[in-house]
């Protein structure tokens, strides 16, 4: 079983920070290691890819 949540923490007055905590749990131990070493590389790249798309998102909405 594995969740994602998308958590918004403000950080200033206009400043807002977007955190994405994922969660995995099942199976044995040696083989959720497994998977976390030939799955790690590639989550990291998609979570920075998916969050740098959000973030380009929202500052293309703010008005100055």
């Amino acid at each position: 079983m594995c969740s994602w949540a998308f958590v918004l923490e403000p950080i200033g007055q206009d400043k807002t920070r977007l955190m994405v905590c994922v969660r995995a749990v099942g199976g044995p131990a040696w083989l959720f290691l497994v998977m976390r070493l030939v799955f790690g590389y590639g989550d990291t790249v998609a979570h920075s890819t998916m969050l740098r798309g959000i973030k380009e998102r929202a500052e293309a909405r703010v008005i100055s």
